[in-house]
């Protein structure tokens, strides 16, 4: 028998990049208001660096209350720049990903609230030193504590999976929340990147300033651009200008971005010779018409935060979009897949930060996309199953019908081959309804370094559960990084009417993936073996002996990697670093 370690490392010493979501307030507008009289409980207020900020109750010997936050200078004993002044409220803030936190404060009397990844209730205390120790499964809690006029100011440290973060109290600042989850909203992952940052505000180009369609008009970081004319949904199109403006709109690109009057850019990515594993850009939209075309496929015309996920062969889209004053929205969008040719167009619309990270696009050894089934094939209750019942087998891939949990109590509807809908997935994807479906990885015999999935939900909770790991219930884009013992998982999704649609990625080695729901819909669960295993359709033989030693992931890491090896049968090994 194959047996497979996994040994987590604690590396000192060694320099690492570390990227990391950080609220810092600056953005907002000092005396920005938010609370009574203007939101109610549970709403979303703004987002910084991807992090998404609501505001909540205050609990105070167990009864709640809502007042106010506001923006303010950072005062000369605390932050730096602004700081958000909370007054019998909390503040919760939604990373884009788990990991270690760190945040500023200054208490000058009353109590304090802090819960954790939305784990049991939230804890109420004299002060954050008296929550010192385990605050939620797998996160302890440090503080440091300085005295200032009136009260103390300090430090925390939340060591652990944290995604989701309240805190909150009554005379309570804060500032400078990072969590160092490797992700970044700028340029620290961007093997190339168009910032407009070489470019002169004011430069301009298109009708009247001397350009063509399909005039080249500036290179940056190796990456042609070109202008070209902008589509209209009615039929038509038109040519005006492009402008390097400096917009100033909180939460959106660098100093420089590029305006878009009735045109489109053409980023050649092909310009550079590299393949392409995924592109970001950022933009912002206050009206009218918008293109978008990718390596020459299908041109969309209508509102880009409409478009569907798949939008080339081989590429999806997944965007999160933020309503911002005036009437506009902003997003970032992440095109994976090997991106060599992006046309972007608008009327009024700003794009910035065209960021390409090169690798060879995730390419699937196995794939269950249910276009071996037919539209209608069913399984489940009233259909003459039962929890643990074979349902099908595509692609070596076999799916198990299991029960949907919600609340404790479990349930087992029926699945159902459907056709695609909103953008999400092929011709034909699975509807679970009140029912989960079991796919049995392992049965590939061969080591899995990264499952991914498209998902599609409309309502209700969902089940996400790995390799037999403890069930999550809830919304699925929100589930936690550290998913199961030596596996990471991640989202990326778009807010639609009434739901969301998005991607699910699972990096490590993940034998069974269960995934259920109420009004959940899911397509195209990609599995990609490690590059040590090869892709057999047996489990790869060992001689007498052999170990195989996988790369450690994540990587890049701050503070801690995970090194997997596999061994020939169960032995005693001895692992030096």
């Amino acid at each position: 028998m194959k047996t497979a370690f996994h040994i987590a490392l604690l590396v000192l010493l060694l320099p690492v990049l570390a990227w990391a979501n950080i609220v810092t307030y600056d953005f907002e507008p000092v005396g920005t208001t938010y609370g009574s009289g203007t939101h109610a409980p549970g709403d979303y207020i703004f987002s910084e660096d991807l992090a998404d900020v609501y505001i909540t109750e205050f609990f105070s010997g167990g009864s709640p209350y809502f007042n106010f936050a506001r923006i303010e200078s950072a005062p000369a004993v605390f932050g730096s720049g602004q700081v958000i002044d909370l007054n019998n409220v909390d503040i919760m803030i939604d990373f884009t990903a788990a990991g270690d936190v760190t945040f500023e404060y200054l208490d000058l009397g009353g109590s304090i609230n802090l819960q954790v990844n939305g784990f049991a209730a939230v804890l109420e205390a004299p002060d954050l030193v008296n929550l010192t120790g385990a605050v939620a499964p797998g996160v302890t809690l440090n503080a440091t504590v300085i005295p200032v006029g009136g009260g103390h100011r300090g430090t925390v440290t939340l060591t652990g999976p944290v995604h989701r973060l309240r805190v909150g109290g009554q005379e309570f600042w804060v500032d400078n929340m990072n969590c160092d989850n490797g992700i970044s909203s700028g340029t620290g992952d961007c093997d190339y990147l168009v910032s407009h940052e070489t470019l002169g505000v004011g430069d301009t180009w298109g009708n009247g300033f001397g350009q063509a369609p399909g005039d080249w008009i500036f290179n940056e970081d190796g990456i042609d651009v070109l202008i070209d004319v902008l589509h209209y949904s009615g039929g038509g199109a038109g040519f005006n200008y492009c402008r390097v403006e400096n917009p100033a709109i909180p939460g959106f690109g660098s100093a420089h971005a590029m305006g878009l009057n009735n045109v489109s850019n053409i980023y050649k990515i092909g310009s550079l010779g590299i393949p392409v594993a995924e592109v970001k850009f950022e933009y912002v939209d206050y009206g009218g018409t918008e293109n978008l075309q990718v390596n020459g496929a299908t041109l969309f015309i209508g509102d880009l935060d409409t478009f569907p996920m798949n939008v080339a062969p081989g590429v999806i889209m997944t965007q999160s979009v933020v309503s911002i004053g005036g009437g506009g929205i902003r997003s970032e969008v992440t095109l994976q897949g090997d991106v060599q040719d992006l046309r972007i167009g608008g009327q009024e619309f700003f794009v910035d930060e065209v960021c390409v990270i090169e690798g060879q696009p995730l390419v699937c050894d196995r794939r269950v996309d249910h276009e071996t089934l037919s539209i209608g094939d069913a399984w489940g209750s009233g259909l003459g199953h039962a929890p643990g019942d074979l349902a099908f087998v595509e692609d070596g891939i076999p799916v198990y019908l299991d029960r949907y949990i919600n609340g404790g109590s479990g349930f087992f509807n029926y699945c159902e081959v459907v056709p695609t809908l909103s953008g999400m997935g092929d011709a034909r994807v699975m509807n679970l309804n009140n029912i989960s479906n079991l796919y049995d990885i392992s049965a590939t015999g061969t080591w899995v370094a990264e499952v991914t999935f498209e998902f599609l939900s409309y309502g209700g909770t969902e089940n996400l559960q790995v390799n037999g790991a403890p069930l999550f219930e809830g919304d699925i884009e929100s589930a936690p990084a550290a998913i199961a013992p030596g596996v990471t998982y991640s989202a990326s999704y778009t807010a639609i009417s009434g739901g969301v649609v998005g991607t699910g990625r699972l990096v490590g080695p993940v034998d069974k993936l269960l995934l259920g729901g109420q009004e959940f819909w899911v397509d195209n669960i990609c599995v990609k073996f490690h590059p040590a295993s090869g892709v057999q359709d047996e489990a790869p033989s060992m001689q007498r002996g052999r170990l195989d030693l996988n790369p450690n992931y994540p990587n890049p890491f701050n503070p801690r990697t995970t090194l997997s090896f596999r061994l020939e049968k169960d032995a005693n090994v001895q692992l030096t670093i």
